[in-house]
């Protein structure tokens, strides 16, 4: 009863966050998943220092990550990490490079730290996975291993990611995959305990007019929970020129972009969402909520079972893992995958 009664009196809020590549689309560090994961860290860094619990879904084109709700230093950080780490471009259904293209890079990388007169036409992988397993203590970031069907592939993933490497991401959309992962995930969160209070949704409003997402909506709110939406301003990701023909083409996807959102905003609206704009961006947003200095102050702010403990010194601003720039190639050598083949990437 004193655990019913202390979920009663603080909010149980859950953050369901749209990853899909296409939001990965426009300048680094403006690109509309970079506003709304700095968006989303400030809203974590609020609610955690009022002492509510916070739950962290990202999605991709399916489940990428779910943190159950909870509170405290510790758990900021888990939700700092998340966001750097589960919403990158790593995984091989999420990058456009396939394993020949991931090889390569690695081979240039590895050639690079440890002796740049290698010298060779062809690329064992499998020799090349081993030698890099070994390499990746020595990379400046922890990283989890990426999705890949071979082991040797999610091994070179790996790398990269631990290096921080650049990887683009895919060029195939995945948002309607998305947001059928995301409609399977709100009608979860109808029988969960603890009850959500608020569920705050970070995802464009192209899957407003969906009947299945009206009935979600209901349904949450039946339970007494308020839903929020805050759509990402896609327009960022367009990139101004000085051409008048190039800038004429600008403004009018800009202009469509809006009314779209808009008109989904609008029907949000008439479902009982409650429509919120995103920030921007916050200059105390992922920057400090997985920071040693965040923890304190969260703990600090009304965390009911906070301590004094630090939450490390990891600041995942820095640590942007599809954003790091790579190695440039100066040769690309054939790939052989191990079994006497030999293609050129």
């Amino acid at each position: 009863m004193v655990r019913d009664f202390e979920h009663h009196e603080r909010d149980v809020v859950w953050f369901v966050v749209d990853a899909s590549v296409e939001l990965w689309a426009g300048a680094p560090g403006n690109a509309p998943l970079d506003l709304t994961i700095d968006d989303v860290a400030a809203a974590a860094r609020r609610h955690l220092g009022r002492g509510d619990v916070v739950g962290l879904a990202i999605l991709g084109g399916r489940f990428r990550k779910l943190i159950e709700p909870d509170r405290g230093p510790r758990h900021a950080y888990a939700i700092a990490t998340a966001l750097v780490v589960d919403t990158a471009t790593y995984d091989a259904d999420r990058s456009e490079l396939d394993e020949r293209d991931v090889a390569t890079r690695v081979f240039e990388h590895l050639r690079s730290i440890e002796d740049p007169s290698i010298e060779g036409d062809t690329i064992d992988i499998n020799l090349l996975a081993l030698r890099a397993e070994a390499a990746i203590g020595r990379a400046p970031f922890l990283s989890a291993t990426p999705w890949a069907s071979a082991p040797r592939e999610r091994v070179l993933r790996q790398y990269m990611a631990a290096f921080g490497m650049e990887c683009p991401a895919k060029s195939d959309a995945e948002r309607p995959k998305t947001e059928d992962a995301m409609l399977r995930l709100l009608d979860s969160l109808v029988g969960r305990r603890p009850k959500p209070s608020v569920v705050h949704v970070w995802a464009p409003t192209s899957m407003a007019t969906r009947p299945e997402l009206a009935q979600s909506v209901r349904r949450l709110r039946r339970t007494g929970a308020v839903v929020r939406w805050t759509a990402p301003r896609l327009e960022t990701s367009i990139q101004l020129t000085d051409k008048t023909v190039d800038r004429a083409v600008s403004d009018a996807i800009i202009l469509r972009t809006r009314i779209a959102r808009e008109r989904g905003e609008r029907e949000l609206t008439k479902q009982g969402v409650r429509v919120q704009r995103g920030r921007r961006g916050s200059a105390r947003g992922l920057a400090s909520l997985g920071t040693a200095e965040s923890a304190e102050e969260v703990a600090t702010e009304g965390a009911p079972d906070s301590q004094s403990q630090s939450a490390g010194s990891f600041n995942p601003s820095t640590t942007s893992t599809h954003r790091m720039p790579a190695a440039s190639p100066e040769v690309s050598p054939d790939v052989s995958d191990g079994d006497e083949r030999t293609v050129a990437p």
